[in-house]
């Protein structure tokens, strides 16, 4: 059994717990890329396909651009995040590692209900198993990004948000089986630079107007 995506999955959990918790722009920005960068590595096996290359290629490029236009939206901002209400910092790691769990026991019970057929080989499965790692990462990035990211009212947290939210989804379709086009990874790799550019541009709006 590969462990390339449990380990890309747990990882990119890690980058999406710290983008919760982080209280500087260096910490946040470290976070949301790494978090985004590692997607396409938690799927079971990676095609050998010159698209799917490709695709890989282009969303890589979309989350560092959208990387970028996230620090210039942070820029006015100085080191330091503007803080936000929300629950402790641990908890939040708390229910990050929470939901992994929840994905990764949880996903044979997912399979069962989907596809009654699978069943026996998804209890069957490894706990290495793509899918289960799949699903968990996809559960915790969209906690972060729902509850902690989109809550927010500063402009680059819900930038990230969305992505994470859009990333959230496609880990848990792809967990669960489905064969996702090789247009749907460079269609997400825009999610992060066009919300960060509308960050950016808002972030920019008040030197414009002096």
């Amino acid at each position: 059994m590969d462990p390339i995506p449990a380990v890309a999955a747990l990882a990119a959990v890690l980058g999406a717990a710290l983008a919760a918790v982080a209280r500087t722009r260096i910490a946040f920005l470290a976070g949301v890329v790494s978090a985004l960068a590692l997607i396409p590595l938690c799927r079971t096996a990676l095609p050998e396909a010159t698209a799917w290359g490709l695709g890989a290629v282009a969303y890589l490029v979309g989350t560092l651009l959208g990387g970028y236009l996230l620090w210039v939206s942070l820029r006015a901002t100085g080191p330091r995040l503007p803080s936000t209400r929300t629950i402790p910092s641990l908890a939040w790691l708390l229910l990050a590692g929470a939901a992994v769990g929840l994905g990764v026991a949880g996903w044979p019970v997912m399979i069962e209900w989907l596809d009654p057929s699978r069943a026996p080989g998804a209890r069957a499965a490894s706990w290495l198993e793509a899918g289960r790692w799949s699903m968990g990462a996809g559960l915790a990035l969209l906690l972060i990004g729902l509850g902690r990211l989109l809550a927010s009212a500063q402009p680059a947290r819900l930038a990230a948000g969305a992505a994470f939210c859009s990333g959230a989804a496609w880990l848990m379709v792809t967990g669960l089986g489905a064969a996702a086009s090789d247009v749907t990874l460079p269609a997400l790799g825009l999610v992060l630079p066009a919300a960060a550019a509308t960050a950016a541009a808002h972030s920019l709006r008040p030197h414009a107007d002096r």
